[in-house]
């Protein structure tokens, strides 16, 4: 299925251990760009959390928000007993020899530093982790439906206008004659112009030599092959966006071939319509995965 590389997505998860917000946004990039804001005692998920990603949806800039509002304590205070003694051997040395008499407080003692120390509650952090990786997971859906259903307008503006291309690539074949016999006619009367002595054999040899040189037929047939080409693609699975860009321009590589070319107006008129369509699908395919 064909997916464009536009999408969003957010869910929100309540537990009673945590709150977890999360937002997807994604936009059309050649590469897969992940970018994750998140609180930085989460960071140990980057690396899982951009692998899920990139395997989902393989191409695009992603920006990837996530909130976090743990409901219990994450970091749990510890005394540190040792440093404590310490400190309030010191006080008490110090009131000694200075005979100070006031008292040793506890708002004195916790202005000292790494009195009280935190330590992580790994156990709840693991858990808070495998919410968010289901939060992002389930983000990670509601993205990749928008891209299908967006992907699917894609594809059907995409069948009309390589179908517009087929039909124009008719048009200039049942013209390929009409041109090769004008392009004859110049050409033979270019070199009877030069008033060159030479039998009408000969004349008519050499017409048909230059003539086979600006012959559009081949042209026109390696557009029905691409044309043909990019309607298979449309309907491959994966990464098609590529694929379909790289023949777009061989197709506008062939109608450009053709305007140099071709003599007959009415040819001309159908390679502008053509390349119009043209630009507009290589337009289009660069927000295809």
């Amino acid at each position: 299925m064909l997916r464009s590389m536009t999408g969003y997505g957010k869910v929100v998860k309540s537990t009673d251990i945590t709150d977890v917000s999360v937002e997807i946004r994604t936009l059309n990039s050649k590469f897969c760009e992940i970018n994750i804001r998140m609180p930085k005692q989460f960071v140990f998920l980057e690396i899982s959390l951009k692998n899920m990603i990139k395997e989902k949806l393989k191409r695009g800039k992603v920006d990837v928000f996530i909130e976090v509002t743990p409901k219990k304590v994450v970091n749990n205070p510890v005394l540190n007993r040792n440093l404590l003694a310490s400190y309030m051997s010191i006080l008490r040395e110090l009131q000694m020899e200075s005979e100070i008499i006031d008292d040793i407080r506890i708002d004195h003692i916790l202005k000292f530093p790494d009195v009280i120390s935190y330590e992580d509650n790994e156990e709840l952090y693991s858990e808070i982790g495998e919410i968010i990786t289901n939060a992002v997971e389930d983000a990670l859906s509601k993205v990749d439906e928008m891209r299908a259903v967006e992907g699917n307008k894609l594809k059907e503006d995409l069948e009309n206008r390589i179908s517009n291309i087929a039909k124009l690539r008719e048009d200039i074949e049942n013209l390929v004659d009409e041109n090769y016999k004008l392009n004859m006619e110049r050409i033979k009367n270019r070199l009877n112009d030069l008033n060159i002595n030479i039998d009408n054999d000969r004349l008519a040899q050499e017409a048909a030599i230059l003539a086979e040189r600006s012959d559009i037929n081949e042209e026109v047939v390696r557009i029905k092959s691409h044309v043909n080409q990019f309607k298979n693609v449309l309907n491959d699975d994966g990464e098609v966006g590529k694929k379909l860009d790289f023949i777009a321009q061989e197709l506008h590589r062939e109608f450009n071939t053709i305007t140099a070319k071709a003599i007959l107006s009415e040819i001309k008129n159908k390679v502008i319509e053509a390349k119009v369509e043209v630009d507009k699908i290589r337009e289009q395919v660069q927000n295809i995965v």
